[in-house]
């Protein structure tokens, strides 16, 4: 079985970025840290991670969440993480302790 490929969207207008596929890897990461900081202007805006249709969140992928997260806190923003429950993201976001909003998928 195919591997569906990283890919993110921005929506500018409501500060989202749209994950889909899985976060495979290190390239994949980078560009996840990218699309964040460019959505969020440089990390200085709140902004929604929504990762509804995301297929795989590995380890790497949750520390870069979590480190983005910190330092947009840093400068008074916030990073909204949605996911639809029964997802694998929602799964290893819930174990990680990484908050969530539930969104209907």
């Amino acid at each position: 079985m195919e591997e569906p490929p990283f890919a993110s969207v921005v929506d500018p207008a409501t500060r989202t970025v749209t994950v889909t596929g899985g976060v495979w890897g290190f390239r994949d990461v980078e560009e996840l840290d990218r699309a964040i900081t460019t959505a969020s202007t440089g990390l200085t805006q709140s902004i929604t991670l929504d990762l509804t249709r995301a297929e795989f969140l590995p380890s790497l992928g949750i520390g870069t969440l979590l480190s983005l997260r910190r330092r947009m806190r840093l400068h008074g923003a916030d990073l909204t993480v949605v996911a639809a429950p029964g997802t694998v993201a929602h799964r290893v976001l819930m174990i990680t302790g990484v908050e969530v909003v539930e969104s209907d998928g």
